[in-house]
């Protein structure tokens, strides 16, 4: 108490607490000093982050223009190849087509230089050329020996007659001439000659059928008998004369006007028949014929070979071709076409045949066989042989080039 009265502890409490003051002030002193410290090596590590941010950002933004660059240049190559390639395919398919028109053309060429051979090797020995006539005729020898024998039938051979026809007819049994009857010396010997005259004759028959029509007041309905078929029109014509005209139009190559023209003539012009029905009757019998030819068409694609052509024809006037397809048994295909390639093989057998091929023309169908050559494995041998016969029109021949597909 005495030293809070003499002032004495005030002095010294005074004295501690500007002790621990000054304490608490260095004490805030530091830690502002190192607030500040981290505060500026916050200030310097984000700087130095915001410049290693920086330096990245641009050397990505280097790397992606360069990638751009880089992407634009291989996007104009990759153009620029596109655009090369379809160039090339382009002069491959032009010459390829080139190709193809001049192997045609040097297979025709061909084509006409051996028959121009052929013609040129004509003499009597391989055409109808007499012997007198060639330029280099030789001694024709005669190895016959002299027999001593008349020229004409010998004895003892039985000759070549006429066959004889069955009768349809009762015979008509010839009475005996005069001086038979006038002489009583004569008398029968039983050896009866007989002979036979052979005729034919034209008959034209015409059936007409009549059918009565029925009436039904109250339903107003109107019916009568079915007739029979082909008969149609008020006129019509039965297979015998159509069969008759066509015959003479397509086997007999005869014209329509004098097909027609005969026809009539037969009939003392009863029959005149329009140029347009002997014109459809090719379309007419094809139409009926088309069951048979799809059979036909089934026969020759099962078949282990067929045998195909190509020749030219006329078409109305225009330049045409024809393609045969056939089967070694016998059933037959005839296709007209405007063009000769693979336009014109389309709808043939030879599109979709697969098994062995006889062929004349080489090119186009060596050609379609080797479009099948994903489907089954191919080995071609063509035979290059030329022979010359005087049955052929010019005295040619050409070889059967076989493909085996």
């Amino acid at each position: 108490m005495a030293a809070f009265r003499s002032g004495e502890k005030y002095v010294k409490i005074k004295e501690e607490h500007l002790k621990e003051r000054r304490l608490l002030e260095h004490g805030n002193q530091q830690l502002k000093a190192e607030a500040f410290a981290a505060h500026a090596e916050t200030i310097r590590v984000r700087s130095q982050w915001f410049e290693v941010f920086g330096d990245m950002e641009k050397e990505h933004k280097r790397k992606l223009d360069t990638a751009r660059l880089e992407n634009k240049k291989l996007e104009k190559r990759a153009l620029d190849a596109e655009r090369r390639l379809a160039d090339a395919q382009d002069k491959i398919r032009l010459q390829r087509l080139q190709n193809y028109e001049l192997a045609t053309q040097l297979e025709e060429e061909k084509g006409k230089n051996l028959k121009l051979h052929a013609q040129l090797n004509r003499d009597y020995e391989n055409s109808s050329i007499p012997s007198s006539q060639s330029a280099k005729k030789k001694k024709i020898s005669n190895s016959r020996e002299k027999t001593g024998r008349k020229p004409g039938g010998q004895p003892g051979h039985k000759g070549h007659r006429r066959t004889r026809q069955a009768s349809t007819a009762e015979p008509v049994f010839l009475p005996p001439p005069k001086g038979v009857l006038d002489d009583p010396g004569f008398k029968k010997t039983g050896k009866t000659i007989v002979k036979q005259l052979v005729s034919i004759h034209q008959q034209m028959d015409v059936a007409e059928y009549h059918a009565d029509v029925y009436y039904n007041p109250s339903t107003g309905e109107r019916i009568l008998a079915d007739f029979p078929d082909g008969v149609i029109d008020d006129v019509n014509y039965d297979g015998s004369i159509k069969a008759f005209l066509f015959l003479l139009n397509n086997d007999c190559c005869i014209s329509i006007d004098k097909s027609r023209n005969f026809l009539s003539d037969l009939t003392g012009g009863r029959l005149n028949i329009s140029k347009g029905m002997i014109n459809n009757l090719c379309k007419e019998f094809a139409e009926k014929t088309e069951q048979e030819r799809k059979g036909m068409f089934a026969d020759i694609l099962l078949s282990p070979v067929m045998h195909t052509d190509c020749t030219n024809a006329r078409i109305n006037g225009k330049s045409g071709y024809v393609f045969i397809c056939a089967a070694p048994e016998g059933a037959s295909l005839y296709f007209v076409r405007e063009k000769k390639g693979h336009e014109g093989v389309k709808g043939t057998p030879a599109e979709e045949f697969r098994a062995s091929w006889c062929m004349t023309t080489t090119l186009l169908f060596t050609a379609m066989a080797q479009t099948t050559r994903n489907a089954l494995p191919i080995s071609c041998a063509i035979l290059k042989t030329v022979w010359i016969t005087s049955q052929t029109a010019p005295g040619t021949g050409r070889c059967v080039p076989c493909c085996r597909i």
